[in-house]
């Protein structure tokens, strides 16, 4: 038996690889026209034939419905190819099924394109009436008219729509747009109908639309319903469906805009119910576009790697993982360096949810000199971890926008650009990504990123507003679950007051066992190594105000050498609320340069822990000594060392300054600056918006704040301006 097994899986080896071959053999060239590349293993001119059929099919779409969004979100690849045998080395699965459909043309959604494939070499028959690539066609249209509205157009719109496109015909001089199909009418001449008002109140929780059996039935019947209001009555009706789209790209829901552009709709019953029984029926014809010539486009021939490489891509999107990757290897044995075939590897490994390896491939790919947007795009979303440093968010963010460089349209790289901005710091370029993102796509994941940014950039308001209407347009359960998510994080996370910004306290725990020579417990005073480093870490800690009531605490790790420089600085345990790791790692990382004293300093490189109390432990008067007193490894009585004390010490943070106590030149608020002048030396205190200068006079950008979490926990901003604050330094003293 499992000899029989392995033949099995040997011969059905040996067929796909037969198969990859047959087309493989085959020379490729591309035809590049404005809006669509085609890759053809039939002559140049064959391909550029392709491209200007599909360029006029778009031109029509858009000079007949100006309001729909022809420019696609990413790049439409078109493989034409030359026999059914090619076809069926494409997309075997179809092949597969006894007694299957044989397709001329399919379309699928691969993550960093869209591929059609079709057969060349037919041609629509103008006796019939049909386009060969009926199918190519229905989905091409279904999307762009699912991305030219911020919300779901109406089903029986849509998909009619589509329907009336989908047998687009185009010839020489004219397009043929309307052309009968002739399945649907028969299906709707021999069995019973929907009512009208019935058909246009069916959405997406309907059988009618859930259903395969039903939903071709309702195919027929929208498309009917269409040709009906566009053609039928010549024409009669086509005022009405312009002023019923109108009204909904004027932001009205679907029932009102019904009304108000139909009106009575069972006058249109009667007119629509005797449309079957007619022998002939109408179509348009359009002039061909005249400035979009075939030979205006750009062509070359492909190089095997290549055409391999797009093989794969297109293999990847139907879901036949084992043709890809012979596809691939086939591609790297043309060129070992073709940074197309790590792309599509990495989008492979993403479907399997390999993340980090995944990563790898992009990275490969970008160090090839990808031109792929996707790459860049998901190479920086795979870099994008909880509590992410500065340099590890710019690189993020220069990724990102090479994306952008490649792809301006893709609105999930400018989303995320946006929160990767908000998180270091530049509101501005943050807002203005993110509302770009809400413009090129209004829909809910674009929404709830922008709400994000806004969040981060403390602008609490806005970001619920944005976070409602990203649940009112959501579509599927799981989009209103996570909208309603980040919904209910603001409000858990929102400070009770709405007039001031919150205050809190901070305890930071130094656990120090090297330092020497040791001081007695009479000598704690600010002078010892371990409130040196407290003084300089709350000198330098905030907390966005949206948080700053919250709870938690942070354990970080740091390295300190025998000169007393700070490395390796590293969050151990980290804080459900990712600000506050951020905050702990920012002020620690300004204990560089040291405010220790030489004679502080370890005689080695020496590993220090100090743990960042949130609202936590912060009880005024004597601390208590903890139960586990002394720490283990730390010196004993007995030994000439007395055991450290545990001191609090309590000292002003930040004071929140309004616009009247400003100074617009540095920052600093007045009062501090006539201490200056009166000979107190008193340092400017920063604020929102302003920038941290450091002792030494230089400026410093304002720590960021949290990064961005996928459980929508922690989300930070900028330097915030916060109320006069208690910051408790619990010290544990050597």
């Amino acid at each position: 038996m499992e000899s029989v097994r392995l033949r099995v899986v040997a011969i059905v080896i040996a067929l796909i690889a037969f198969q990859t071959r047959v087309v493989a053999e085959r020379s490729w060239v591309e035809v590049k026209s404005p809006h669509f590349t085609i890759v053809s293993n039939e002559s140049e001119r064959s391909a550029r034939t392709v491209a200007w059929q599909v360029e006029q099919m778009r031109e029509v779409l858009h000079s007949l419905w100006a309001w729909a969004r022809v420019d696609t979100a990413k790049p439409i690849f078109v493989l034409a190819v030359g026999d059914e045998a090619s076809m069926r080395a494409l997309a075997p699965q179809y092949w597969e099924q006894k007694g299957g459909v044989r397709p001329a043309s399919v379309f699928v959604e691969a993550a960093d394109r869209y591929i059609i494939a079709l057969r060349s070499d037919l041609r629509a028959d103008d006796r019939e009436g049909l386009n060969p690539y009926i199918t190519a066609y229905w989905s091409y249209v279904a999307l762009v008219l699912n991305s030219s509205l911020d919300r779901d157009l109406p089903l029986w719109f849509q998909r009619g729509l589509a329907g009336i496109f989908s047998n687009t015909i185009v010839r020489d001089t004219s397009i043929q747009l309307g052309r009968v199909i002739p399945w649907y009418l028969q299906r709707l001449q021999q069995g019973s109908r929907l009512r009208v008002r019935d058909l246009l109140t069916i959405d997406r929780q309907s059988p009618w639309y859930t259903q395969a059996d039903r939903l071709d039935q309702f195919d027929a019947e929208c498309w009917a319903f269409m040709h009906f209001l566009m053609f039928g009555d010549d024409g009669a009706h086509r005022s009405q469906l312009d002023r019923f789209m109108a009204l909904l790209h004027a932001g009205k829901l679907a029932p009102a805009a019904l009304e108000e552009g139909f009106g009575n709709l069972d006058a249109l019953q009667s007119g629509f119910s005797a449309y079957f029984t007619q022998r002939l029926y109408q179509y348009q014809r359009v002039d061909v576009d005249t400035r979009t010539t075939k030979e205006g486009f750009q062509g070359r021939p492909v190089p095997a790697s290549e055409s391999a490489s797009l093989r794969a891509a297109f293999h990847t999107a139907l879901n036949r993982p084992v043709e890809a990757r012979a596809a691939i290897d086939e591609a790297r044995k043309a060129d070992a360096r073709q940074a197309t075939t790590y792309e599509t590897e990495g989008i492979l490994l993403d479907s399997d949810r390999k993340n980090d390896s995944a990563r790898v491939a992009y990275a490969k790919a970008v160090e090839l000199g990808s031109k792929n947007f996707f790459a860049y795009y998901r190479l920086a979303a795979l870099m994008w971890v909880q509590g992410a440093d500065s340099d590890t968010l710019a690189s993020i963010k220069k990724s990102l926008e090479q994306s952008i460089v490649l792809n301006d349209r893709f609105a999930p790289a400018l989303g995320l650009l946006g929160e990767a901005n908000a998180h270091l710091g530049r509101p501005e370029d943050a807002l203005n990504a993110a509302r770009r993102a809400v413009s090129l796509d209004g829909g809910v994941t674009q929404r709830l990123s922008l709400a994000r940014v806004l969040w981060t950039i403390s602008r609490p308001d806005e970001a619920a507003s944005e976070a409602r209407n990203a649940l009112t347009i959501a579509r599927t359960e799981g989009e209103r679950r996570t909208a309603q998510e980040l919904l209910d994080f603001f409000q858990k996370n929102r400070h009770p007051s709405a007039a001031g910004a919150a205050s809190s306290r901070l305890v930071v725990d130094f656990g120090f066992y090297y330092f020497g020579p040791v001081p007695s417990t009479a000598a704690t005073s600010t002078a010892s190594p371990a409130t040196k480093l407290a003084n300089r870490v709350k000198e330098f800690w905030s907390v966005p105000a949206d948080v700053a009531a919250a709870r938690g605490h942070v354990v970080a790790t740091m390295t300190i050498d025998e000169t007393g420089t700070i490395t390796d600085i590293a969050i151990d345990q980290a804080a459900s609320i990712n600000a506050f790791n951020i905050a702990a790692r920012d002020a620690l990382a300004h204990l560089d340069p040291t405010p220790l004293s030489p004679e502080d300093n370890p005689s080695g490189r020496t590993r220090l822990t100090a743990t960042f109390f949130y609202n936590e432990a912060s009880t005024p008067g004597v601390v208590p000594l903890p139960s586990n007193w002394p720490p283990p490894g730390a010196s004993r009585p007995g030994n000439g060392v007395v055991l450290p004390r545990l001191v609090r010490e309590v000292k002003p943070q930040y004071t929140r300054l309004g616009d009247e106590g400003r100074d617009s030149r540095d920052g600093c608020d007045r009062n501090n600056r006539a201490q200056r002048r009166n000979g107190r030396d008193r340092r400017c205190r920063p604020v929102a918006g302003s920038d941290i200068r450091s002792r030494s006079g230089s400026i410093e950008g304002c720590p960021a704040m949290a990064l961005r979490a996928r459980d929508s926990e922690g989300r930070g901003g900028r330097c915030p301006r916060l109320n006069r604050t208690d910051v408790h330094a619990q010290v544990k003293l050597l």
